[in-house]
């Protein structure tokens, strides 16, 4: 059970650095 919650605490992580670098690359492509 303990090992499933980290794995789901390391997806959210991940998804949640996926979208910043995301919106970071969309940001720069809007500004150019």
């Amino acid at each position: 059970f303990l090992n499933r919650l980290s794995e789901k605490m390391d997806l959210a992580k991940k998804s949640l650095e996926i979208g910043k670098t995301v919106k970071i690359i969309t940001l720069k492509n809007t500004c150019h």
